[in-house]
């Protein structure tokens, strides 16, 4: 092989690798994306899914012979419609602003709303279902992944409910101590709401109970029912994600 094709085959070589950590972190950055894509429609298929039973149940009291409350339901229905239309335009974004290279690199191309408009409102928004409480550790094995408001019109300060919310972590810790006793370690995700009614706490249920057993779902359920709040009027109902384990 004649000196000068040797350098040209170590000329090239030598490019190929200056380029290849230039390919692995665009690699990286497209499967960070596609993650973050998976984690936005994650997020907003459970808001959509609470919305979807919170719509359910007003349904039901839409047929009530007291007017007042068939009244409030028919209302409660038109403001969780306007809700799932929200969610609608924030999962339109996830898709719009994921940049994920297609088949010859190309990139997913944005798209601009009119001034104004829903879809506006959203992208300057974040883009995120809106939150009353962020993520903090409440007890000893338990984290707050995400509170959120789903429905109604009543009156609870963000700060009153986050304390509540607080207050409930040693007996939280507890059922986890409980359960620890009856089976092997785990962590999982447990999904809880609950409505606030002038002040007390009604309709408490774990919708999801993150594979723990049917003894932890009650346990959890009491500890919420249990939940003191001030300072709060009409009724409002509240949605958790909380980690357990860990």
């Amino acid at each position: 092989m004649k000196p000068t094709r040797i350098a040209m085959l170590v000329l090239a070589l030598s490019s190929f690798l200056a380029l290849a950590p230039t390919v692995r972190a665009q690699e990286a950055a497209a499967v960070t994306e596609v993650r973050e894509l998976e984690r936005c429609i994650t997020e907003h298929q459970t808001h959509l899914s609470r919305l979807v039973h919170l719509i359910t149940e007003a349904e039901g009291r839409t047929s009530s012979t007291d007017a007042a409350v068939a009244r409030d339901a028919r209302e409660a229905i038109t403001a969780l419609v306007q809700r799932a239309h929200d969610v609608r335009a924030h999962l339109e974004r996830c898709v719009r602003d994921a940049q994920i290279p297609g088949p010859a690199g190309s990139q997913v191309v944005r798209q601009e709303h009119a001034a104004g408009s829903t879809e506006a409102a959203v992208s300057q928004s974040g883009g995120t279902v809106p939150e009353i409480h962020p993520a903090e550790s409440i007890g000893s094995h338990v984290r707050v992944v995400r509170g959120e408001r789903v429905d109604g019109r009543g009156t609870v300060p963000n700060e009153d409910l986050r304390r509540a919310v607080r207050s409930t972590g040693s007996a939280l810790d507890r059922c986890y101590a409980s359960y620890m006793d009856r089976a092997s370690a785990r962590t999982g995700n447990v999904e809880i709401s609950f409505a606030a009614v002038d002040g007390a706490i009604r309709e408490a249920r774990v919708e999801n109970v993150g594979g723990f057993d049917a003894a932890f779902r009650t346990c959890v359920t009491q500890a919420v029912s249990t939940m003191q709040l001030n300072h709060t009027s009409g009724r409002s109902v509240f949605a958790y994600i909380l980690a357990i384990g860990g």
